[in-house]
């Protein structure tokens, strides 16, 4: 079953998700939008392009510096 466009926005879910990233990233710039960048870099559609080409475990080391990077703030 295939979603239409978008829709993973439009749920309960992904805005409880992004509403607790926010709240977790308050203080650093632009939590809005990174509430939004940090969940997409782990989509399923995201994931199964890359890992052929990274692999697992780059896949993970790249996920785990953005979430560092993200709640670190400015450098």
């Amino acid at each position: 079953m295939r979603m239409s466009p978008g829709a993973r926005y439009r749920i309960g879910a992904y805005r409880f998700w992004h509403r607790h990233l926010t709240v977790l990233l308050a203080g650093t710039p632009a939590p809005e939008h990174t509430a939004h960048a940090l969940p997409a870099a782990l989509a399923a559609e995201h994931v199964t392009a890359l890992l052929p080409g990274l692999g697992e475990q780059r896949l993970r080391a790249g996920a785990e510096r953005l979430a560092r990077a993200a709640f670190a703030g400015p450098a």
